[in-house]
C-alpha cells in the first residue's frame, strides 16, 4: 500500500458530483470483509452532525480498498477485516485505519448500529464524538400515529422486508409515511411528493420527530 492509494480516495470524493450536491466538511468511508463478503458504506459530516453519504464513486473506492488489502505486505492471516478512510474537505490526503478481529467486527453496519458507527468514525478525526440529533427518534415496531408524518431515512439504501431496494428517487433523505403503524411484515408504505404510488421501507430504517 502507498499513501498515493489512500489519497486517490480523497481525490475521488472531492470530485464526486453526488456527494458535493450535499453539504459536507468531513467524510468517512468504511469497508468490512467477512469470509469473502464485502460490505462498505460512508458518512458525510457537517460539523458534528452525521448523514448517510452516498456517492457515485463508491464502487471505485471499494476496488481501491480491496487492492490495498490484497497487495499488503502483511502475512495473509493478518490481513485486516475492516478499514476506515477519513477525509477532510479541501485536504487532498486521506488517512487509513485498518482493524483486525473483534475491532473489525465493530464496523459491520446494521440498521441498529449506524449511529454508533458514525460516532466511532467521527472520533478518528480526534475531535470527540458526533451530535446525535435529539429531535428525531427511531420508529418503534409498536408505534402508531405515523400516517402523514415526515420520516428521516436512517440508511442511504433503504429496503423492504425482503431486502429489496425501496423505489425512491436518488438521494432521498426524508419521506412521508402513508401507514398508521408498521405492518406484520415490519414495513410501512412511504412516498415523496411527485412519486407515482408508494414503496415499502422497513420501520427500523426510519425516524420521526419526537412527539
Amino acid at each position: 500500500m502507498s499513501q498515493h492509494d489512500v489519497d486517490r480516495i480523497a481525490e475521488l470524493l472531492h470530485a464526486d458530483s453526488r456527494l458535493n450536491a450535499a453539504e459536507w466538511d468531513r467524510y468517512v468511508y468504511f469497508i468490512y470483509i467477512d469470509e469473502g463478503v464485502v460490505t462498505s458504506s460512508g458518512f458525510r459530516f457537517v460539523g458534528r452532525r452525521w448523514y448517510p453519504g452516498p456517492t457515485n464513486c463508491h464502487g471505485a473506492i471499494e476496488d481501491i480498498m480491496e487492492a490495498i488489502r490484497n497487495e499488503g505486505v502483511l502475512p495473509a492471516q493478518d490481513l485486516w477485516n475492516a478499514a476506515v478512510v477519513t477525509v477532510r474537505k479541501g485536504t487532498p490526503t486521506g488517512v487509513l485505519y485498518p482493524f483486525l478481529g473483534i475491532d473489525a467486527e465493530a464496523w459491520e453496519m446494521t440498521p441498529d448500529n449506524q449511529a454508533d458507527i458514525a460516532d466511532r468514525a467521527f472520533r478518528l478525526f480526534g475531535e470527540g464524538g458526533v451530535d446525535q440529533p435529539d429531535d428525531w427518534e427511531p420508529v418503534r415496531v409498536d408505534q402508531t400515529g405515523l400516517k402523514g408524518r415526515t420520516a428521516k431515512l436512517l440508511v442511504s439504501e433503504p429496503t423492504d422486508d425482503a431486502g429489496w431496494p425501496a423505489e425512491l428517487p436518488p438521494d432521498t433523505t426524508e419521506v412521508i409515511v402513508f401507514d398508521n403503524e408498521p405492518t406484520p411484515l415490519l414495513t410501512v408504505r412511504v412516498f415523496v411528493p411527485g412519486m407515482d404510488g408508494f414503496t415499502f421501507v422497513r420501520f427500523d430504517q426510519l425516524a420521526v420527530h419526537a412527539d
